[in-house]
């Protein structure tokens, strides 16, 4: 008998709730291609981020869109600055809230930045937050493509 209403309950509990909706560890497709391009995003910011520590400029740019809206010239021309006047980096991004929207994210940043002066050796502790925005290029390249509010660099 008791086999018998276990199987009864396992036929209704199937019937119910078929295994295509239980899909257990699995979320929906598009829920799915949100969370890695939240990754994708939160990767690209950490390279950008390592790359102006180490202060490996190159590098950093190959992470920024030629399309960024402050104008790759003018970010070029000030961190081209910073180079010679500051001696050390360290920087510290806490993430808040990552938005994904079609081909862009957007990833809020509350941000830490100790620096030495290169001619002083002071060191200096400056704070903030932005908005990082990248884009998703067809052939997988996540860049950034604005920064809004204190920017870090």
């Amino acid at each position: 008998m008791r086999k018998t209403l276990i199987l009864f309950f396992a036929v209704v509990f199937c019937v119910v709730f078929p295994p295509s909706l239980l899909a257990l560890g699995q979320a929906p497709p598009e829920s799915q291609e949100r969370w890695a391009k939240e990754d994708r995003a939160a990767q690209a910011l950490e390279t950008l981020r390592r790359a102006y520590e180490d202060r490996d400029f190159a590098g950093f740019f190959h992470g920024v869109s030629e399309d960024y809206r402050q104008g790759e010239t003018d970010l070029r021309s000030d961190l081209a600055d910073e180079r010679s006047s500051i001696s050390a980096v360290d920087m510290h991004f806490t993430a808040s809230q990552t938005v994904v929207e079609g081909d862009k994210a957007a990833i809020q940043v509350r941000w830490k930045k100790r620096t030495m002066d290169a001619r002083t050796g002071q060191p200096a502790l400056s704070e903030g937050s932005a908005e990082f925005v990248f884009q998703f290029t067809a052939d997988e390249k996540t860049l950034l493509l604005d920064i809004r509010g204190q920017s870090p660099f």
